[in-house]
């Protein structure tokens, strides 16, 4: 027969006390972890990024992407000359955006635009000319406008989005 006196014993109930603390301290410690990583959305939002770009062969976020354009189309098919303004203005923070979101760094779209591998985005030195307008509009308050220019320059953003396949 077995002997069971050992379990009794007091350097046994010691290891077993200790052992039990320790245990039940890193149980709550990894309880703890998963629930403030669940409640801060951090893992929920990479969790959906994987998912959407998995089903949907396009950039997680496209979607408000795309909403954001519709939005930029409208301001430029209006009469009034500053929304057109804003228009052409609005159309390369969102493709300034785009190029953050992908990982281009750089101080300014110039320096991300410099940073896109050749053949990524097809019309790079006609972005740059769109760019010119963009800074004209900026910095000239009394710009005048065509509407033409403002379909050229926004033709040539929506080409650079869709080489990047966000719309």
């Amino acid at each position: 027969m077995v002997d069971l006196n050992f379990i009794i014993s007091p350097d046994y109930i010691g290891y077993y006390i200790a052992r039990s603390v320790f245990l039940s301290i890193s149980t709550l410690l990894i309880i703890g972890i998963g629930y403030l990583l669940f409640a801060t959305g951090y893992l929920k939002m990479r969790w959906l990024e994987s998912l959407v770009t998995f089903f949907f062969e396009r950039p997680y976020g496209a979607s408000g992407i795309l909403q954001k354009w519709r939005q930029i189309n409208r301001y430029a098919e209006s009469d009034s000359v500053s929304k057109q303004k804003l228009a052409v203005m609005e159309a390369e923070n969102l493709l300034d955006k785009t190029l953050k979101r992908l990982g281009y760094e750089g101080d300014n779209i110039e320096e991300r635009l410099e940073q896109v591998p050749k053949g990524k985005i097809g019309n790079l030195n006609e972005i740059k000319i769109a760019h010119e307008l963009r800074n004209d509009i900026a910095y000239d308050p009394d710009y005048q406008l065509q509407k033409e220019e403002v379909k050229e320059a926004l033709g040539i953003y929506e080409k650079a989005l869709q080489d990047l396949e966000v719309i």
